[in-house]
């Protein structure tokens, strides 16, 4: 057997092999590298070019495919993995893992995306998040806004390194 990975993040593919990889299994994993995307073609308000959506097209199919065809398919909650496993036709073994949130993790990257953008100034950067920003981050966090990143002096940049050195692993 083999283990094909099916993710809208690039990283997570490469994460996956190479975690089998250190596991000494001799299990092949295999994914493909098509554009993916969400929103039907659109990102920051803008329409995406006609062959980028193609190409998205194409991998969910290929993806969908894939999936529904795994004798076992191990997913975090998505509507992806759902649709797939009803396609299925021969009895699918599913094994559904709790996972983090994954749009908040997303908003929290928008949030640093936007600080970067304002530009870092002099002196020791600071994300400039707003009070609304500060919230979002804290339902991303464990233990919220009672977790010791809040209690630093800038806690906008103790929050985003946390989160920057929890998914760096």
């Amino acid at each position: 057997y083999a283990v094909f990975v099916a993710s809208d993040a690039p990283a997570v593919k490469h994460y996956v092999r190479d975690y089998v990889a250190r596991t000494g299994s001799a299990v092949e994993t295999i994914f493909h590298e098509m554009k993916l995307g969400h929103n039907a073609g659109q990102q920051g308000g803008r329409r995406k070019p006609l062959d980028h959506n193609l190409e998205v097209q194409r991998s969910t199919v290929v993806d969908l495919i894939l999936l529904s065809e795994a004798t076992l398919l191990v997913n975090i909650s998505s509507k992806f993995p759902e649709a797939a496993h009803m396609r299925d036709q021969c009895g699918q073994r599913r094994v559904s893992i709790k996972g983090h949130p994954r749009h908040g993790l997303s908003d929290a990257g928008n949030l640093l995306e936007r600080a970067l953008d304002r530009g870092r100034g002099g002196g020791d950067w600071v994300p400039d998040i707003d009070a609304q920003g500060m919230e979002k981050l804290a339902g991303v966090l464990p233990h919220g806004n009672k977790h010791e990143c809040f209690a630093d002096a800038a806690p906008s940049r103790s929050c985003m390194c946390f989160l920057k050195l929890a998914h760096a692993a």
